[in-house]
């Protein structure tokens, strides 16, 4: 699909044109239009097509992830890209955004349930990237669990970044352990005792 026919699609989604059906996430519905959701994602098609009550109420409701991952893998059918959050933005629905390195695990996670092509990889992409730009251990760590819930086949460029940015991280501790140890040398010499002793 060409970016303008993407974009005019787009377009007509935002608008609300011609939707026939409707993504449920907590209390929020995404419309959307079947031919675009069920051409990528087969689980998607079969809840359009099938006798379950999806098809007849023309509802798919999504309570496993959350909103912003959601409303991100309908911005992804559409338009083959997903937006970042603005962590700087805390006003609206993106004062509920997840951090951005769980919100990529999170999508390749989405992507792998409802069997997205591409979305997988353009969210270990965007994960990858994110490593570079946030050192943040913790929100790294929180992260972690997303990938290794996913199956090993799929997730292992995931997993592959995770443990280089972990490595990475952890000689730095190590120099600080270094340090750390050197202090404890000290304190005994001295005759002070740490608080852990």
């Amino acid at each position: 699909m060409t970016s303008k026919s993407c974009s005019g699609i787009s377009n007509v989604r935002e608008n609300g044109d011609f939707t026939d059906f409707g993504i449920l996430c907590g209390d929020e519905r995404i419309d959307v239009h079947r031919v675009v959701i069920s051409g990528r994602s087969p689980v998607l098609y079969r809840a359009c097509t099938s006798r379950f009550s999806e098809a007849t109420s023309r509802t798919y409701r999504i309570d496993d992830f959350p909103l912003a991952v959601v409303e991100r893998m309908v911005e992804y059918m559409y338009t083959g890209n997903y937006s970042d959050p603005d962590e700087s933005n805390t006003s609206g629905s993106d004062a509920e955004e997840l951090p951005v390195l769980l919100l990529h695990t999170t999508m390749a996670s989405l992507a792998d349930k409802y069997d997205i092509e591409g979305l997988v990889a353009l969210a270990t992409k965007k994960y990858t990237e994110a490593l570079k730009n946030d050192r943040d251990f913790e929100k790294f760590l929180d992260s972690v669990p997303e990938i290794y819930g996913m199956p090993a086949e799929l997730s292992q460029p995931l997993r592959d970044a995770a443990v280089v940015f972990a490595r990475r991280e952890v000689r730095e501790a190590v120099d600080s352990w270094k340090a750390w140890s050197k202090f404890e040398e000290v304190s005994k010499a001295l005759g002070v005792q740490s608080s852990d002793s």
